[in-house]
């Protein structure tokens, strides 16, 4: 059953220590006002009351809102202002992108739609640079870990085909199931439709690791399992040739190219990149992902405005196609050197702000501080010939404490990495000379630099994060889909409507 797209929940937050804040009462009765006004069904309420905007973490309604996004029940979360949301970029980049994985967006009832546009941006450039610095630094501690698995032994669970396990539980290769894993390799290397592949197994009588006929996720399986490289892998432990090899590392990842490949195509058909930033030209109302089917069959994706849908506006329809290789064309031409260098400057700038206004962080380092003193008074009161064994407990308790706070400084720290220029201007370089068929690389350049983009029948204007104006096109980017799915080449069978798959 598909979600109602317009169902929303309000988060609001108060802190006493301001008075000159709006009250919760004043919150809620805005994002009423606005849910009212443009069409949104409240479903629910999170309300922090004298916490601290800048500790995502101590915020419990906060916290329960971001899990209860995992249930699909809502689309959007309300707020009186972005920094009720969150005043640090780097929490702010953090929640949005757990939010928008949810299909869940942030709007903000009296700013504008993007808020200011440096800071638009450069959550866009964390967002991607913590995924980037995550996987590095979680492929360094697993390397790191891999001491800890030097016998490489099996640990339980289900062992994978073309393996099997011998007395001293470590994996050899299993003679009469090894081929087929070679097999299946080469063949979807080579082009091979995995459709037609696991039909012809299953068919020959071979079966999955459970002793059950191939389907398409146990065949993903196989294919995606690095462990068929030789890379003995348990828990956070890689070990590369822990355990004997059965594919060679050019094929596999001939392998994963060809299967990401056939992903970013997929995806890039069914994921409507622009909703939240494409808006009428017309009526100011925002454009919304829709499909449609055509006598033969064929789905046609476009974006339409939701007032033309309601027959309140003449906008007509767009084929998704046209527009996100347009605006993305735009994107790409805003990386010039000199432009690289002016975002690389201002969003080195930024970080910089952000991380002197982290109080979480200064409160940790100003409470380890203090433990320090205390326990340095203690060695004192120690060497004056004071109780022994009462000082030598006290000692432990604050030790313990010690090592707790630096832990939780480092966390803090490593979930905040320091971005100087040179790092901002590697990235968007690298950036330049993506490959625009990745829906990865397409997200991450319209949630980098796409503000605002309206859109006419003769033109479009487009609002980036980087540049201090706006960017007119002339270019006829209308595509009456409608009358595509009307006038189709067959004459069997009837058109059917559209059907609003956007969120």
């Amino acid at each position: 059953m598909m979600l109602n797209n317009r169902l929303a929940v309000i988060y609001a937050r108060f802190s006493s220590s301001s008075q000159r804040e709006e009250s919760i009462e004043g919150q809620l009765k805005a994002c009423y006002d606005y849910a009212k006004r443009e069409g949104y069904s409240v479903v629910g309420e999170y309300i922090d009351r004298a916490l601290s905007g800048t500790d995502a973490e101590h915020r419990p309604d906060f916290q329960r809102m971001i899990g209860n996004s995992n249930e699909k029940l809502f689309s959007y979360v309300l707020v009186y202002q972005f920094d009720r949301f969150a005043r640090n970029r780097y929490d702010s980049a953090l929640y949005k992108r757990r939010l928008r994985d949810n299909g869940v967006q942030v709007i903000s009832v009296k700013e504008n739609v993007g808020n200011d546009p440096s800071g638009v941006m450069l959550e866009g450039i964390l967002e991607t640079l913590a995924e980037y610095y995550s996987a590095d630094l979680a492929l360094k501690i697993r390397r790191g870990q891999a001491t800890n698995s030097e016998h490489c032994r099996f640990n339980g669970g289900s062992i994978p085909l073309g393996y099997r396990v011998n007395s001293d539980r470590k994996f050899e290769i299993d003679p009469s199931t090894a081929p087929l894993i070679k097999r299946v390799f080469e063949e979807v290397a080579e082009g091979r439709s995995m459709k037609e592949l696991i039909a012809e197994l299953n068919s020959e009588g071979f079966r999955n690791a459970r002793g059950r006929p191939f389907n398409k996720n146990s065949f993903k399986r196989i294919l995606r399992n690095r462990r068929y490289m030789g890379i003995y892998i348990f828990g956070d432990a890689i070990v590369p040739g822990g355990m004997p090899q059965i594919v060679q590392e050019d094929l596999f990842e001939k392998v994963q190219n060809r299967l990401d490949s056939r992903q970013h195509e997929a995806d890039i058909q069914t994921d409507y990149m622009l909703t939240g930033k494409l808006f009428c030209g017309y009526c100011h109302d925002m454009m919304v992902g829709v499909s449609g089917t055509s006598v033969t069959g064929r789905t046609y994706r476009y974006y339409v405005c939701r007032n033309a849908r309601k027959g309140a506006c003449d906008k007509k329809s767009v084929r998704k196609e046209l527009v996100e290789d347009f605006i993305l064309e735009e994107c790409r031409r805003q990386l010039t050197a000199e432009r690289i260098t002016e975002i690389a400057v201002e969003v080195a700038r930024l970080v910089q702000k952000d991380l002197g206004e982290n109080t979480h962080l200064r409160c940790l380092e100003k409470q380890l501080e203090q433990v320090k003193r205390k326990i340095a008074n203690l060695l004192d009161a120690l060497e004056t010939g004071a109780e022994a064994d009462f000082i030598l407990d006290r000692i432990r308790e604050r030790r313990d404490e010690k090592n707790a706070l630096e832990v939780e400084i480092a966390k803090e720290k490593a979930n905040r990495p320091t971005l100087d220029e040179d790092a901002i201007l590697f990235f968007l370089d690298e950036l330049r000379e993506g490959n625009i068929r990745s829906k990865k690389y397409r997200t991450m350049l319209f949630n980098v630099f796409v503000n605002q983009v309206y859109l006419y029948e003769d033109r479009a204007v487009l609002f980036f994060n980087a540049g201090k104006q706006e960017i007119e096109i002339t270019k006829q980017l209308r595509e009456d889909v409608e009358g595509i799915l009307e006038n189709d080449s067959s004459t069997e069978g009837a058109s059917a409507p559209p059907k609003v798959i956007s969120r």
